[in-house]
């Protein structure tokens, strides 16, 4: 190898970055580029949709949740029945029987209508938890109650259901303008 040679071989090499400087240099534009991707993040950070929370229910009248609401124990509901998974929890009806949902034979504008389970002596009621339910006309007795475990409480059996009686066609009926009845 001549001498020219063997000194441009020396000078090129000299010219090079060492292992060092490449490190450096790495860890250099890893930080600029670091620096350009943090607001993009913050941003996607601030824009990020937040999980609905169950909603809180607002008691009714009669101080208990109605069908539908979001509920965290049975005791919270007019019905007594809280159901679903964790989180997404809500008051739930029991016992409408063939009732659909109506006005219920107190305030119905035809009676008639109000007829369940193929049974002329069982008629579709409105229950304090804004629920229909299929009661039997001999069961309703008035009673002072604002939920179904009320009624159950009051000697009534399970199932029972605690319906305003003071409106329309029942008006009157009831001093207290409540009754249990049963299905």
């Amino acid at each position: 190898m001549d001498q020219t040679r063997f000194q441009l071989l020396t000078e090129t090499l000299s010219r090079l970055p060492s292992r060092r400087d490449i490190l450096r240099g790495l860890a250099g534009v890893g930080l600029g580029v670091g620096a350009l991707t943090l607001p993009a993040t913050a941003n996607a950070k601030k824009h990020r949709k937040r999980k609905k929370r169950n909603p809180k229910a607002t008691p009714n009248s009669y101080g208990c949740l109605e069908v539908d609401d979001p509920c965290k124990s049975a005791e919270q509901c007019c019905s007594g029945i809280c159901d679903g998974k964790k989180g997404k929890r809500t008051c739930r009806a029991h016992g409408a029987g063939t009732c659909q949902p109506q006005p219920g034979v107190c305030t119905n504008p035809d009676p008639g209508v109000g007829t369940c389970n193929n049974n002329s002596f069982c008629y579709c009621h409105r229950t304090t938890a804004n629920s229909i339910y299929c009661a039997g006309q001999e069961h309703t007795e008035c009673a002072d109650c604002r939920k179904d475990a009320d009624c159950v409480a009051l000697g009534f059996p399970p199932e029972s259901a605690c319906i305003p009686y003071s409106a329309g066609i029942c008006a009157g009926a009831c001093a207290s303008g409540m009754a249990c009845v049963v299905p």
